[in-house]
């Protein structure tokens, strides 16, 4: 009994939760909202909502660049630049 009350006020992170994060690293995201890093918040559109996120690089974001997510913190995806911005990319919702 005690362990099931246990498990209920300290969750682990489900495996549902962790493969959800696994499907969105290296997905691409649009920034909109200037992301100034590293670690400076802004907005990026994803999966077809907006997203508040982070830059990992020392780098700036601009809206209508493309970015691509790099792990997750809570609800903040956490974004690094195009490595190759001279490549083509199309954006996909």
């Amino acid at each position: 009994m005690f362990k099931q009350i246990k498990s209920i006020l300290l969750p682990t992170q489900s495996s549902q939760g962790s493969k959800r994060l696994l499907n969105s690293i290296g997905k691409e995201a649009k920034v909109e909202l200037t992301i100034v890093g590293p670690y400076q918040a802004g907005r990026v559109y994803y999966k077809g909502s907006w997203w508040p996120a982070r830059c990992v690089k020392d780098a700036t974001l601009v809206p209508g660049e493309v970015c691509y997510v790099v792990g997750m913190n809570n609800i903040t995806l956490l974004v690094e630049p195009d490595p190759d911005p001279t490549e083509a990319s199309v954006y996909l919702n």
